[in-house]
């Protein structure tokens, strides 16, 4: 069964359920439907779970009442399925779709977007063909986000993409009911199924992490809490078995019963014995201090601060089996790996998870949960308004919250650069909520038609402007006071205006609750060229002005703006903006011009894949420099001892650096699951490769220009004349090809067409062995008996690349 069955059957499964597939019970689903069984093994996967979240476009993992759900993805093709499913009555409570609407009241007042735009309902979008007066009103922007082009018919909405489950288990306002799991467990006790990995759990592990909770909670904790508590201190779910045996670990905690009326127990560390000294760290409790002190007779500071800095580069953990090589690469000397069975024991230095609670050996680490809360905070103090003033006023609303989706639809406003892209969100707690407020202040100051503008400005105020004879007002705040004009900046709406002192009034403190929805971002991999006239213009041609689909990188560093990718959504394949506006800037004159009937020398072979499709070098400018920079890099990254270098965020799109064979090469990541295992494409080589986020590397500064703007040196050819029946060659003819032209310096083709596809250009071509000028291999392979080996039949896996 091919990849594009899977995921439609699987599709299929999923959207006639509303309430989602548990997670435990979506193979038996599965196979009641299609006869057979999800092929895990044969796609690549060990687990279902790591299957489903390399298909974010089909399936949308989620938590409900602690239980891990899966959902069908909501994409153009799919929107009138899962609004008919979400319009299904339920036992409990009527649901109700959650399409993303981009319906945005404009200001005409924006110097971009200085259009008459057609004004629907509030019910809905405007009808075709139909004049509505351009003040006041609202506007239905297409899906193809693009506001300037208002009147011009309805196109169904942007396409809502859920956001991807984090590695922490985020539990909402269902947390209570999750809570009373345990004590339902003992009235209804479930089926024990056979050899259930469920009933297993690592006890030692469990009883480790108890130890470290109740040292914070040293007076005690309700039961009934702690599910909650552990889930949120060490990320992962506490066993329900737990919960019953905990009375009988006596040296790990006491369980008090409460003398009120409720059921519910006490949990406390146990007392302190006289001789704590010889006591297990794992088995009694340690306060705060004496960890501290242990802990520094342990690491050494210097250690712990190298260890610390490696853990603060990834967000999402790293594996702790990569620790002591990503330090010796980093650090250039050995890890001391008496340490690796300690870092549990020392919370103040990192916080261990363990995913797979019957091994503890497959750990992942994480910062101190100390570091993380600190860095929080450092964030939400560095706050700062798009306009660059501080604000002057009694009351200053709270900073904007961004959407916990990490999917969201916004409208970018304008693009001063890529490290100061404005935006704003579209939805109901952002956009709707703000023209909410907008219709209040109408009505409040129609009221109240005796207030005088305001006597005094002064630079930072915050005031509402009236607009169109008082016909519309809104929030701003006064950004330059001459003897005629002055000029004001919509907090909401993300641009400045020229205005008269008479339309400006005092703002009233209730319009103060809201925050300002104009916010500032900068899109991630574009720092080093964000002012650049290419990045720029393309951002004007693709963004501004337009509902934009976006992703959030996670959290950013203290007094730092959000990152974000931009994405169009509006073709047939998303397209990444940021990708784009990077490969604007390679200089395509650096590489041969590729002509037909041309004949190349020197011509390298740098991959063959199972499909017929070959990638070739051919020696150029841009070559020629791909190699010196590179050796330049390998030796800056031998000579510099820092972790600056780290790949903290990966993401779709990113280029940067990887090892392969021992050699330095630019990679762009393609995939990445669960921040751990990352998928790349080897621009240069044509190569796919899945590798550690540890294996990644930043570009360094020093080189960057040059890494960014030699264009990709690898050739997707094909051979010519030669069909490959069923698509594959033969294992037999795929590693003949292979090992005759793979890495051989001195191969000749000869382009006989050029074909502009989907995935990029297309060469087709003759290609001659080193040292077999007289006969092309295309003339060895388009004998039909070299064929006759295969069976495409037999299987529909592909023999991958090498």
């Amino acid at each position: 069964m091919s990849d594009e069955l899977i995921k439609k059957n699987l599709r299929s499964v999923l959207q006639s359920s509303k309430e989602g597939v548990a997670l435990t019970k979506l193979q038996f689903e599965y196979s009641s439907l299609c006869g057979e069984d999800i092929p895990l093994h044969k796609l690549g996967f060990k687990n279902m779970e790591d299957f489903l979240r390399s298909i974010p476009s089909v399936v949308r993992l989620d938590y409900k009442n602690g239980d891990l759900r899966c959902f069908a993805a909501v994409c153009s093709e799919t929107a009138h399925i899962a609004q008919l499913v979400a319009r299904q009555k339920s036992s409990k409570k009527s649901g109700c779709s959650q399409t993303v609407s981009c319906k945005m009241r404009p200001k005409a007042s924006n110097p971009s977007h200085m259009h008459t735009y057609g004004r629907p309902s509030r019910g809905g979008f405007s009808r075709p063909g139909k004049d509505f007066q351009s003040h006041g009103g609202y506007k239905a922007y297409s899906a193809s986000g693009d506001f300037r082009q208002a009147g011009q018919g309805c196109i169904p909405p942007i396409e809502h993409r859920q956001p991807v489950l984090q590695a922490a288990v985020k539990l909402s306002f269902e947390r209570t009911k999750s809570v009373e799991m345990p004590e339902k467990s003992k009235e209804n006790p479930p089926e024990k199924a056979p050899n259930s990995n469920f009933l297993e759990y690592d006890k030692i592990v469990v009883q480790e992490k108890l130890t470290l909770l109740l040292q914070k909670y040293c007076s005690g904790l309700w039961m009934s809490k702690l599910p909650i508590v552990f889930s949120d201190m060490f990320k992962e779910q506490l066993h329900p078995q737990v919960l019953k045996e905990m009375e009988k670990w006596t040296h790990i905690c006491l369980v008090e019963k409460s003398s009120s009326s409720t059921n519910d127990r006490l949990v406390y560390p146990p007392l302190p014995s006289l001789t704590t000294s010889s006591c297990s760290p794992t088995k009694s409790p340690v306060n705060s201090s004496p960890t501290s002190k242990s802990h520094s007779a342990v690491v050494p500071e210097d250690l712990c601060h190298k260890i610390k800095d490696l853990l603060s580069k990834y967000s999402s953990g790293l594996w702790a089996h990569a620790l002591p090589k990503l330090f010796m690469d980093t650090y250039k000397v050995p890890f001391p790996e008496h340490l690796m069975d300690k870092l549990s024991l020392l919370p103040d230095l990192c916080t261990v998870e363990y995913p797979v609670p019957t091994d503890s050996k497959k750990a992942i680490l994480y910062a101190s949960i100390a570091k993380r809360k600190e860095t929080n905070q450092q964030k939400s103090r560095g706050y700062r308004l798009p306009s660059g003033l501080e604000v002057i006023g009694r009351v200053v609303p709270a900073c904007l919250v961004h959407p916990s989706a990490q999917y969201s639809t916004v409208l970018i406003i304008n693009a001063k650069s890529s490290n100061a892209v404005t935006v704003r969100y579209v939805g109901k707690d952002y956009s709707n909520a703000q023209e909410e407020m907008e219709d209040a202040m109408l009505s409040f100051y129609k009221e109240n038609s005796n207030l005088k503008p305001l006597p005094t400005l002064v630079v930072g105020m915050l005031v509402a402007v009236m607009e169109d004879n008082g016909k519309e007002f809104t929030r701003g705040q006064v950004t330059k006071v001459t003897s005629n004009n002055i000029k004001v900046y919509y907090v909401d709406h993300g641009f400045t205006v020229e205005t008269s002192r008479e339309s400006l009034l005092e703002l009233h403190p209730n319009f103060l609750s809201l925050p300002f929805q104009a916010t500032n971002l900068k899109l991630a991999g574009l720092e080093a060229f964000s002012s650049h006239p290419s990045v720029l213009s393309t951002l004007t041609k693709l963004a501004v002005g337009r509902i934009r689909l976006m992703e959030l990188l996670g959290p950013s560093p203290p007094h730092d703006l959000p990152e974000a990718l931009l994405y169009d959504t509006s073709q047939d394949d998303d397209i990444n903006i940021n990708s784009v506006c990077l490969k604007e800037l390679q200089d395509q004159t650096m590489n041969n011009p590729l002509t037909v009937n041309s004949t190349y020398q020197g011509v390298r072979v740098t991959n063959v894949c199972a499909d017929g499709i070959i990638f070739c070098q051919l020696p150029s400018r841009g070559n020629a420099r791909l190699a010196k920079v590179l050796e330049e890099t390998k030796s800056f990254f031998i000579t510099h001892v820092t972790s600056d270098f780290l790949v903290s965020k990966p993401f779709h799109g990113k280029m940067c650096l990887t090892c392969y064979k021992d050699k330095w090469c630019r990679a762009e990541i393609t995939h990445h699951h669960g921040n751990q295992v990352i998928e790349v494409l080897l621009i240069d080589l044509g190569v796919q490769a899945t590798v550690e986020v540890t294996e990644l590397r930043e570009m360094p500064l020093l080189f960057i220009q040059d890494l960014t703007i030699i264009p990709s040196q690898a050739i997707r050819c094909c051979l010519t004349d030669v069909d490959v029946p069923g698509g594959e060659w033969s294992p037999d003819i795929f590693f003949r090809v292979k090992n005759a032209v793979l890495g051989v310096d001195y191969c000749k083709m000869k382009i006989v067409k050029l074909e502009e596809q989907k995935m990029g250009r297309l060469v087709h071509m003759y290609l001659f062995e080193a040292g077999h000028l007289h006969q092309s291999i295309n003339q060895k392979l388009s004998n039909p008996e070299v064929w006759q080996k295969l069976n495409p039949a037999k299987s529909r896996t592909p023999y991958w690349n090498i």
